[in-house]
């Protein structure tokens, strides 16, 4: 459980590329919706802010929940990850709103998103170096992620510009993504 800040994309793509399932969940959410996100999709561990601690120990017993990692900039010692990954491994169990009913899990394999960063550059809307991503939705929404996963896109040798995403984050946080064949 994490708001808009950097450490979301960046945990979200850390665990991609170790073959790891993502459940993001909505930092909105009290306890009832927690558990059922939670305990529904079989997720085993949380990386949660501090702020959520409070939440995710009084929804841990009711959930599958062995390993609970407080979020914190990455130590320069990291190691890489698994190149095993395979297209079809489940990247991220993204879940609807609940408007209707209970949230609903919808399961993403790595396919899923390599042919949307894609088709994002090679297709529709056919992203350039001179395109700017404004991320104004919370990273547990979609739509944010497509565009972590438009700037993490393999650039074509003539885009030289680079990817940053700013250290400030509100309810609005603003994330600009481009491309760099030397990043």
């Amino acid at each position: 459980m994490l708001r808009n800040r950097p450490e979301f994309p960046l945990t979200w793509l850390a665990a991609a590329r170790l073959g790891c399932a993502t459940v993001p969940v909505d930092v909105g959410y009290r306890s009832h919706d927690a558990t059922h996100v939670l305990r529904h999709s079989g997720a085993r561990a949380i990386v949660r802010a501090a702020a959520f601690a409070p939440l995710v120990e009084q929804v841990r017993p009711q959930t599958g929940l062995d390993v609970v990692l407080d979020a914190r900039p990455a130590s320069a010692g990291a190691r890489r990850g698994s190149d095993g990954v395979h297209p079809e491994t489940v990247a991220n169990i993204q879940y609807t709103s609940g408007t209707t009913g209970p949230p609903k899990g919808c399961v993403l394999p790595h396919r899923y998103w390599t042919t949307l960063a894609r088709n994002l550059v090679d297709c529709f809307p056919h992203l350039t170096s001179t395109d700017v991503l404004l991320t104004a939705q919370p990273f547990h929404y979609v739509d944010p992620q497509w565009n972590v996963a438009a700037g993490s896109c393999p650039a074509p040798a003539s885009w030289s510009s680079t990817a940053s995403i700013p250290r400030r984050s509100g309810p609005t946080s603003a994330a600009t993504a481009s491309r760099s064949s030397t990043a």
